[in-house]
């Protein structure tokens, strides 16, 4: 993730931030009403890590239909080349790690986009923009993979932004 590098490794090398579709917290806890979905609860995403393992088509098939509103033929054998070890990990490893803490150390401009019919809740967009100084945000027509759903919408932003970094007064 884009934001433990920064941590890591500090803005140096870096002009900005592109921030697609992710909530910093997957589940609803008292301090987070916007859980994936609305309502997911850590109990919710262990039936989906399991059934990756118990049967890996049919989880992968439900994981590309709640990332995209259109998924393609093509991106199911694209999405099996990783091994069910390797993506079970880092979906759990993602859906439990809370990047609110780290949210400070963004200190660049940043762009938040999220797909409108997303399972990332639009109210995760607006307190991001919110909660990161430098940052301005898009709300496109897509759900949770915006450059595959409206990649034109999502290329205008993008352009957009990056030449904002490259003449602040293009913003």
């Amino acid at each position: 993730m884009a934001v433990h590098y920064l941590v890591a490794h500090g803005r140096s090398r870096l002009a900005g931030l592109v921030w697609v579709d992710h909530s910093p917290r997957f589940y609803r806890t008292p301090d987070w009403p916007y859980a994936l979905f609305g309502d997911l609860m850590p109990r919710q995403f262990d039936e989906t890590i399991r059934g990756l393992w118990h049967d890996r088509g049919a989880a992968a098939r439900d994981l590309l239909g709640v990332m995209f509103q259109t998924p393609e033929d093509w991106m199911y054998p694209e999405v099996m080349k990783t091994p069910t070890e390797v993506a079970a990990a880092m979906l759990a490893a993602v859906a439990a790690t809370d990047l609110r803490p780290l949210l400070p150390a963004i200190d660049l401009p940043t762009l938040f986009v999220n797909g409108r019919h997303s399972v990332v809740p639009c109210e995760v967009g607006e307190w991001l923009a919110d909660n990161v100084p430098q940052a301005r945000r898009v709300v496109l027509e897509a759900g949770h993979g915006p450059f595959w759903d409206d990649s034109t919408g999502f290329n205008e932003a993008l352009r957009s932004f990056v030449a904002s970094l490259e003449d602040p007064t293009a913003a």
